[in-house]
């Protein structure tokens, strides 16, 4: 999945998959990085990339590794905060959660309100409704992943309204 980030008000863009292991696998600037959860604690994180521990505190949008702040968000919220267009058409985990049940599988039309995914946060289910008709183009995540918070769940792709 390729995702646009703003880190310091700068675009940038990164491939994500997952990786065997449960990890991640980013691409970025045509390298390669594995990076896994180790630990998550409070305002911080223990991430293992490229077999290398760091530690990184989270205030979200500022993360700290090191030395270094960075001022991280996604240029697809940006955008939207913004109303403008080109935001992308992916529905959104509300929140750090486990997915429960995928309700429709790729190239299956659905209507607007159609429920798409089913997750668990804060011992809580959350039903992930469609915002339009359209076409199911991806899956990015399967039953049983654990995800972040405002992550894409489904991508879909509009329907062409008939006159």
């Amino acid at each position: 999945m390729q995702k646009e980030l703003l880190i310091n008000q700068e675009a940038q863009n990164f491939l994500f998959e997952k990786s065997a292991d449960g990890g991640l696998i980013l691409d970025y600037d045509g390298k390669k990085y594995h990076a896994k959860l180790i630990e998550r604690t409070g305002d911080s994180l223990t991430l293992e990339v490229n077999g290398k521990r760091h530690v990184i505190l989270a205030a979200p949008p500022y993360f700290s590794v090191g030395d270094r702040t960075l001022n991280i968000a996604s240029a697809r919220d940006q955008r939207k905060k913004k109303g403008g267009a080109g935001a992308s058409d992916e529905m959104s985990s509300p929140m750090p959660g486990k997915i429960l049940k995928l309700l429709v599988e790729v190239d299956q039309e659905v209507t607007a309100g159609q429920g798409l995914v089913v997750m668990e946060a804060m011992k809580m289910e959350h039903t992930i409704k469609a915002s339009y008709d359209g076409v199911v183009k991806a899956l990015h995540y399967g039953e049983g992943d654990l995800v972040d918070g405002g992550v894409d769940l489904v991508e879909l792709e509009a329907k062409e309204k008939e006159a």
